[in-house]
């Protein structure tokens, strides 16, 4: 992901929450998950 809004958040993530309405470490734990979801899809 490289985009203005996922640069901004990596670099203010305590800005996440109201951007968002989800905690940063929440965030990144469905990011993941959506990664190991796709690979276990396309397995």
């Amino acid at each position: 992901m490289n985009n203005y809004t996922w640069n901004y958040i990596q670099s203010h993530p305590k800005e996440t929450k109201r951007l968002l309405g989800l905690d940063y470490e929440f965030l990144k734990a469905l990011i993941e998950f959506g990664k190991i979801g796709c690979i276990s899809i396309l397995r």
